[in-house]
């Protein structure tokens, strides 16, 4: 039997990668179940969207889609650069992610104000399910623009090189998977 190579980078033992894919693990069941319990209201209400409310808006969670797939095949291709040692690509790739991630934040929030003008209100349940979902959602990404721009400064720095990509590859998962959840709400919230 051969020997067992290991991955290069600082993540011998596999600690890191297991914490944050428990966290992913946690995160999607969260998610999956405020989805399902969304989905259930939905089903039982007399009308969508809820009386006196408007319609959603559709171009504002189009980007926003846009803009997540945009970020994920920035990331994908960033974890690349950094394996290839191609470092001043990656911090071209780092800081177009950041800037798309901040839009993304933007195009949130612009969306949760159109919604709140729009009629939809927090003290119906389906309403305060839905701004639960849009509210949750926005922290994670807010974590996740804080931890690119670590990343980024890491990079400047000469923290991470070929040999030690780990804590971008982690922060790129996190990122996959808010792509994920936010191409699951859309469908649900804005498409269904």
């Amino acid at each position: 039997m051969g020997e067992v190579l290991r991955l290069p980078d600082s993540d011998p033992d596999g600690r890191r990668s297991m914490g944050v894919t428990l966290y992913l693990i946690a995160s999607a069941l969260m998610f999956g179940g405020l989805l399902m319990l969304f989905a259930m209201l939905r089903g039982q209400a007399k009308a969508w969207p809820p009386l006196g409310a408007g319609a959603l808006p559709r171009l504002l969670p189009a980007l926003a889609t846009a803009l997540a797939v945009s970020i994920t095949l920035t990331l994908r291709r960033a974890s690349r650069d950094i394996v290839a040692a191609r470092l001043v690509h990656l911090r071209g790739r780092l800081s177009a992610a950041i800037i798309q991630g901040a839009i993304f934040a933007a195009v949130g929030t612009t969306l949760w104000i159109s919604m709140a003008i729009g009629g939809y209100r927090a003290n119906d349940p389906l309403g305060g399910l839905l701004y639960l979902l849009l509210s949750v959602y926005g922290i994670h990404v807010l974590g996740g623009l804080s931890l690119l721009s670590w990343i980024r400064r890491g990079v400047i720095a000469g923290r991470y090189h070929a040999r030690n990509s780990i804590h971008l590859r982690l922060v790129a998962r996190l990122w996959y998977f808010l792509s994920a959840c936010w191409l699951a709400l859309y469908l649900l919230l804005f498409v269904i």
